[in-house]
Formats: structure tokens, C-alpha cells, sequence
């Protein structure tokens, strides 16, 4: 372990110290939604803050010069949705909250951050349903990253321990805990990213030690061990819609990598604006035309000539700690260390809303029906926008 690791270690061991402290001294919260928008503390930085929050700088610079998009598609001119905070979700326990995903029906939005369990909120009625444990080693571990399955019968969850948790949601029980075979330990390693394969047969995961893994999800067994990143810091997972894809983002080498599923092979290095700096996030457009690279700036890239066709600057601090697209393809949600979340015109490649937060944002995610927009803040506070035409 290296000094740096140590270091960030012992910044999290604290976070987790003083939130505990915190739970004794105070009394119980109910785990109720509020809709409020009250002052958050301040606390120390975790391990996740550090790397996402830190290793970038910004500058301005021009978009890339390859912009050739007569070959997309071109959706029509729609309005930019107005979003409306509809409510704000808090547990109550303050923890920083690192993932968010909605189930494939958009009842359930499931989150996860410090400590071992995953929240459950019913999506309509707002209220926290079930909090199941998803780690064995203790609560003072993180879940960072978080998936459905398709069909919605599971749900992963990508640890700080190094570990895969895979949760049947019809029987509300844990069904297996994968991990790298060749892993240092718990110490050392972190899964960082996790994402299922269109047809839910596969799931794929990045770690900040060691190669992007490809698991069979029947048999619990990892099939491929993809290796290309300079030192490894696999931040961001994610398949091309037709599932053919695989695409990885580095905080360390500031490329995203496209794989060929089938053979296991690197078919393409995508290099981004410079000023882009670590990656650590990825998100393929619906139709698959289309991949979003968040870093100090959003690139955009044509799949098929592996082209940058857009640089989006708007983000003024930090990395772009998360990226979703429309179910319609018609938008990018964006998540920023800045405290913003950004709503971007694709057609356009321009900013067309910024919603401002107290705290800086690490998620967002789409409800299947386009309608709802959730960004995960710090500490324990959720956001969920009502997206008007």
C-alpha cells in the first residue's frame, strides 16, 4: 500500500468514525422523505472525494475540430425540460451517498455510499421501503457503484472491500459476492463500477487495482480479465446498448477503451481533450450512436468513426462525476464536483439548465420513462426533479 493509499485510508476510517459518533450522540431520524433544502456540514475528505473530487484542474479550451455529424442522427428541435425539484429523500444516518440507479420500471430507486447497506425508496410514494446489507466486512466499507439487471430481478452493487454484491430483488436476498481472484485484499482494492450487458447474461466491472473483469452472471464466474490501462483506476463501466461494446474509463491514464464483448479485445483508445484530465465517468447514447466521457469537461464521441465530435465545458470545478442520457436521447444529465447538476441539449451540444446544490453531486440517474430525474448529494441527500416540457 502506498503512502497516498494510507493516507486516503485513514481519511475515510475518520469520515466513518465521526459519522458513527454522530448516530450515538443524536437521536434516531426517522426514514422519512423530506422536502427541504436545509444547510449540510462539512466533513472529512473520503478516499472517493479525493480521487473524483481532485485529480483535475480546468482551463478553458476550444471544442475538438472533428465535428462531423451528418451521419447521426439528427432528433428534432425539442423543448429543454424545466426541471422542478419534486422531493428530497434523507435516511436520516447523513453518510455520503455515492450511487443511485432506478429499477427498470421506474418504481424503485435504489442508492448506496458509506457504510454497508443500500437504501430502497418507492419512487411515487417517496419513503424508504427496505435497507438491505450488502457488505459483509463491516460498515465502515462504501458501496460505490450500483445496476439492475434488465429485467430488474437484480441488483448489483460494486464495494470498497473489492467485492460484487448480487441482490434478488424478488426475494429481497443477497445471491452471491463475487471477487477478483487475483485481488491484493480489502485494503487495497475497490470495485469502482459496475454494469450489466443489454441482456443481463454478463456484468462488467472496474476496479482501481487490477483488470476490468467480465463475469458470467449464471455461474458467478469471471470469464475475462481486460487488461490495457495504464495503472489500472478503472473508474467507469459501461456496454453499448446492442451489447457488442464494452467501454472503460481511467482516472490514471485519462483514456476510455473500447473492447469487443465477443473476443475480449481492445478495438479502440479514445483520447479526449487534454484538459479532460482523469475520467470517471461513461455513458452510450440509447440508440448507441453515441458515447458521453466525463472528466474536467464532457466529450462526445461518434461510436462508429471513434471520433470526438463535441467538448462540452460548463462544469467550473473538479470532475463530471457522473453521466445519463434520456431515455430518449435527447439529453445529458451531468453530475459535477462544482455542486451542479447540467441538463445538455445533444443536438445542440449546449448547457440548456443547471440546477444548483449545496453540496457537490457524485450521481445521476433517468427513470425509465424520462420523467424523473435523481442526483445523489453530499450528505444523504437525494434530489428527485420532475423533467417538464
Amino acid at each position: 500500500m502506498t503512502e497516498l493509499d494510507r493516507e486516503l485510508a485513514d481519511q475515510r476510517q475518520h469520515a466513518v468514525h465521526h459519522a458513527e459518533m454522530r448516530k450515538a450522540a443524536a437521536p434516531m431520524v426517522p426514514l422519512s422523505p423530506i422536502v427541504d433544502d436545509s444547510p449540510i456540514s462539512s466533513r472529512h475528505l473520503t478516499r472517493r472525494t479525493f480521487l473524483l473530487g481532485g485529480l483535475c484542474t480546468l482551463a478553458t479550451a476550444c471544442s475538438s475540430p472533428d465535428r462531423n455529424t451528418s451521419s447521426l442522427p439528427q432528433p428534432t428541435d425539442p423543448s429543454p425540460p424545466v426541471p422542478q425539484l419534486w422531493a428530497t429523500l434523507d435516511s436520516g444516518d447523513g453518510d455520503r451517498v455515492f450511487a443511485v440507479a432506478f429499477s427498470p420500471d421506474g418504481s424503485t430507486l435504489a442508492s448506496g455510499g458509506i457504510g454497508d447497506t443500500v437504501d430502497l425508496w418507492h419512487v411515487e410514494t417517496k419513503t424508504l421501503t427496505a435497507r438491505p446489507r450488502f457488505i459483509d466486512n463491516g460498515a465502515d466499507q462504501a458501496v460505490q457503484s450500483l445496476a439492475y439487471s434488465p429485467s430488474g430481478a437484480t441488483l448489483a452493487s460494486g464495494n470498497s472491500d473489492g467485492t460484487i454484491t448480487l441482490w434478488d430483488v424478488g426475494t429481497q436476498s443477497k445471491t452471491a459476492v463475487l471477487a477478483d481472484p487475483e485481488r491484493p485484499g480489502p485494503d487495497e482494492d475497490e470495485v469502482w463500477s459496475v454494469a450489466f450487458s443489454p441482456d443481463g447474461v454478463l456484468l462488467a466491472s472496474g476496479n482501481n487495482i487490477g483488470p476490468v473483469g467480465i463475469w458470467d452472471v449464471a455461474s458467478r464466474r469471471r470469464i475475462a480479465a481486460l487488461k490495457g490501462h495504464k495503472d489500472d483506476y478503472v473508474k467507469a463501466v459501461t456496454f453499448s446498448p446492442d451489447g457488442t461494446l464494452l467501454a472503460t474509463a481511467s482516472a490514471a491514464d485519462y483514456t476510455v477503451r473500447l473492447w469487443d464483448v465477443a473476443s475480449h479485445k481492445n478495438v479502440a483508445i479514445l483520447k479526449p481533450h487534454p484538459f479532460s484530465g482523469s475520467l470517471v465517468s461513461l455513458a452510450f447514447s440509447p440508440d448507441g450512436t453515441l458515447l458521453a466521457s466525463g472528466g474536467g469537461r464532457i466529450n462526445l464521441w461518434d461510436v462508429a468513426s471513434r471520433k470526438s465530435i463535441a467538448s462540452l465545458k460548463g462544469h467550473t470545478e473538479g470532475l463530471v462525476q457522473s453521466l445519463a442520457f434520456s431515455p430518449d436521447g435527447a439529453w445529458i444529465a451531468s453530475a459535477g464536483y462544482d455542486k451542479t447538476v447540467r441538463l445538455w441539449d445533444v443536438n445542440k451540444k449546449k448547457n440548456v439548465s443547471t440546477l444548483v446544490l449545496k453540496e457537490w453531486v457524485s450521481s445521476v440517474a433517468f427513470s425509465s420513462d424520462g420523467r424523473t430525474l435523481a442526483s445523489a448529494s453530499q450528505y444523504d441527500i437525494i434530489s428527485l426533479w420532475r423533467l417538464k416540457s
